[in-house]
């Protein structure tokens, strides 16, 4: 069961899953919550919403919350509003400034592994206007 308040942008909460979902936003934490449940993983990810676009800056705090330590994989999903490239090199900038290895290409993890595994997704709107996720851990 997941902590209560981690659907708050950028919960001080410690952390106390191995593995830690950060999504762009409520309606993304909702989404991935009731995914999750669907694949009976809710007891293995934490997700957790770092906020909106600009608030990523949040694992700055993430990395000196209690529980970080024991976090052995982080995923990033977040909104490319309207450049997937720029939105993909805007994460590796705040993830190379907090100290983390980072992915060559999306849904790649970084060639060190002796540090976390990071995985980025970025999410675009296909056609219908509709935001298309791709899950992964």
């Amino acid at each position: 069961m997941l902590p209560e308040g981690l659907q708050n942008a950028q919960s001080p909460k410690p952390i106390t899953y191995k593995k830690v979902l950060l999504v762009e936003g409520k309606d993304a934490f909702q989404f991935f919550k009731a995914l999750l449940r669907h694949l009976n993983l809710l007891s293995d990810i934490e997700i957790r919403n770092f906020g909106g676009v600009d608030d990523l800056d949040y694992l700055g705090t993430l990395k000196i919350t209690d529980g970080f330590d024991h976090v052995i994989s982080l995923a990033i999903i977040r909104d490319a509003e309207s450049n997937a490239v720029s939105a993909f090199h805007s994460v590796n900038g705040i993830l190379e400034k907090e100290g983390f290895d980072v992915p060559p290409q999306p849904m790649e993890t970084p060639t060190r592994m002796d540090t976390k595994t990071i995985a980025i997704k970025v999410t675009h709107y296909n056609r219908f206007k509709t935001p298309t996720y791709i899950f992964f851990v």
